[in-house]
């Protein structure tokens, strides 16, 4: 028993477990997702795993567009950093999920888009584009204070100068690793 001292005990009962799990936070824009795991919630860090050319940052684009409509009356920021597509691209990807009309209308109606889009929220998603270190991603976090944060191919990042260990001296898994675990310290924060 003195061994097991220092460990948590889950709750006994269902309502115990629900009241110690209870997690606020935006919605996914699929019901199945909200079924499954619930909202976003504080701290959490997320991965999206697929073959290339499967629609990750497609998908990507329309969680970041449909967290910033939550928000639509309270303004909160939501962050979206990329390194793979052009992030004008990526923008316009959750415009277009955003405000829920085709591309080709996006390109006749640019001014009635952009009064959609900023009546939905769209003002509160900040983009940058060409992400190259964490340092980075903690730089705008501190700055912006989002309440989400979006970050495509987080893989292809380098730590940056607040890495203690030099990157050449590390294995690919390692680096990865590394940076995993910045993330993580970033998203309990």
């Amino acid at each position: 028993d003195d061994e097991l001292s220092c460990l948590v005990r889950a709750p006994d009962t269902i309502e115990e477990l629900l009241a110690a799990t209870k997690v606020e936070g935006p919605l996914w824009p699929l019901t199945f997702l909200n079924e499954t795991i619930g909202p976003i919630g504080a701290g959490s860090l997320g991965h999206i795993f697929a073959r290339s050319e499967v629609g990750k940052t497609s998908f990507a684009a329309a969680c970041a567009a449909y967290c910033v409509y939550q928000y639509r009356d309270n303004p909160t920021t939501i962050l979206y950093m990329g390194n793979e597509e052009r992030i004008e691209i990526q923008k316009l990807r959750c415009t277009i999920s955003l405000i829920g009309k085709p591309h080709e209308w996006v390109v006749q109606n640019p001014k009635e888009a952009y009064q959609l889009f900023t009546a939905k929220g769209g003002d509160n998603l900040i983009f940058y584009g060409q992400l190259s270190t964490v340092d980075v991603v903690e730089t705008a976090i501190a700055k912006h204070n989002p309440a989400v944060v979006f970050l495509d191919q987080s893989v292809k990042l380098e730590l940056g100068r607040r890495n203690k260990m030099g990157l050449g001296e590390m294995a690919r898994h390692e680096k990865l690793a590394a940076i995993y675990n910045r993330l993580r310290s970033l998203a309990t924060k």
